[in-house]
């Protein structure tokens, strides 16, 4: 996932997997057989798992993230978990609202969850066509 398209699922999967290795924190990642996604969606999934990334990384003191890529029909699914101390809210930044921003322009769905103590979990689906 890239935003300059991606030719194959494993195009995507080398592009996050270039993410997780630029992260700041111990990243796992998790990409399921992605079949093609269209290029709008591609880049709001790379910039919303590039921006949690770095969002963890500044804000969270974590020393892991996580990240689940798959898609299930026509629905691309993005979970992107660290292990710090939570509390995040998009109302103090423009992280988390950014990525708000760039998936509800696709009709896609953001859930945030981050209570305190952690962890912090940041979930979006986006339609990518069946």
């Amino acid at each position: 996932m890239n935003p300059a398209r991606c030719a194959t699922a494993a195009d995507a999967g080398f592009s996050l997997a270039a993410l997780a290795a630029r992260s700041a924190i111990d990243t796992t990642l998790d990409i399921g057989d992605l079949g093609t996604v269209p290029a709008a969606v591609e880049a709001v999934a790379y910039f919303t798992i590039a921006e949690a990334l770095t969002n963890a990384a500044k804000h969270s003191r974590a020393t892991r993230t996580a990240v689940r890529v798959a898609r299930d029909g026509d629905r691309l699914s993005i979970e992107v978990i660290d292990d710090g101390v939570g509390g995040a809210d998009e109302t103090l930044g423009t992280g988390i609202a950014g990525i708000r921003h760039r998936v509800l322009a696709l009709d896609g769905s953001v859930h945030l969850h981050s209570p305190g103590g952690g962890p912090t979990t940041i979930t979006v689906g986006l339609a990518c066509g069946s």
